[in-house]
């Protein structure tokens, strides 16, 4: 779909097995919010929507929404401020001058927390801005009853250590992990990530790239500078709603072993359980 300039996508799977219980006002105010925020800040490229879902291993039914965008992007001083000011962002000056934006982003947080959720943001400067927010739902209806389970294909069960502060995204990861027969360990941040490999045997680390206090790149340099990564090479995936270039060189300057990009493949997920469980 074309609109003055830039193209709009919707990517969401055609058929669901389930209904959930929801507050569609609210999902759908925070939507309009965030595509009209994209809309003004890309002048051309692309406005992608995502909605992802994933079982969770009881009556719950995660729903992740991302709205992505190829415009102006944020220096990293305004994403610093969106994370610390979530309810107060009339002060941005990038904000400010795209016509009242920030108080949008001030409901969605707000609307997104009410649901259960967390607002997250991705952005780099004249590259463009992905935010997301997963919502925990409670499923009301199988309307699908073809749901055959597949055994796991790891051949040797893995230790997985994750690095992410999001609370549902936790919940997304640990809900395809069970699935695929691994055992994991979370942290919320680098810096958490970094003390706990010194404690403990790892197989695998996925290690989110935007986190507080310190960042995936920053914790995968400490990881490998220490005498344990010498001796174990522990593979470490970054994992991010993002693929920017700048992302994608940081990545290889940091040697990190492989990107999986939000929302998670399955398929992708498995081939690199199932890679790394045979090494």
């Amino acid at each position: 779909m074309d609109a003055i300039g830039f193209k709009y996508k919707f990517l969401a799977e055609k058929d669901s097995k389930f209904l959930v219980l929801a507050d569609s006002a609210k999902i759908q105010q925070v939507l309009t919010n965030l595509i009209n925020n994209a809309i003004k800040f890309t002048n051309s490229g692309t406005i992608t929507v995502t909605v992802d879902q994933t079982e969770g291993t009881d009556e719950s039914l995660f729903l992740t929404f991302y709205i992505k965008d190829t415009g102006a992007g944020m220096r990293p001083e305004e994403v610093k401020y969106l994370f610390n000011n979530k309810n107060d962002l009339s002060q941005s000056n990038l904000l400010r001058d795209y016509r009242g934006g920030g108080i949008g982003l001030a409901a969605s947080h707000h609307l997104v927390e009410l649901m259960g959720g967390e607002l997250k943001i991705e952005s780099k400067e004249n590259e463009g801005s992905a935010f997301y927010f997963s919502l925990q739902l409670t499923k009301s209806l199988n309307i699908q009853n073809d749901t055959e389970e597949k055994s796991p294909e790891i051949i040797n069960r893995l230790n997985v250590l994750i690095a992410e502060d999001n609370r549902n995204n936790q919940k997304v990861i640990k809900a395809l992990l069970e699935r695929q027969g691994a055992d994991f360990t979370f942290v919320k941040n680098g810096l958490e990530a970094v003390e706990l490999y010194k404690i403990l045997d790892f197989d695998l680390i996925f290690m989110d790239i935007y986190m507080p206090d310190m960042d995936g790149y920053e914790a995968t340099r400490r990881i490998k500078a220490t005498d344990k990564y010498k001796q174990n090479l522990t593979p470490i995936i970054a994992v991010s709603a993002s693929a920017f270039e700048e992302d994608i060189l940081k990545a290889k300057q940091a040697e990190i072993d492989d990107f999986l990009a939000k929302p998670i493949e399955v398929a992708k997920l498995k081939e690199i359980l199932v890679s790394y469980s045979k090494s």
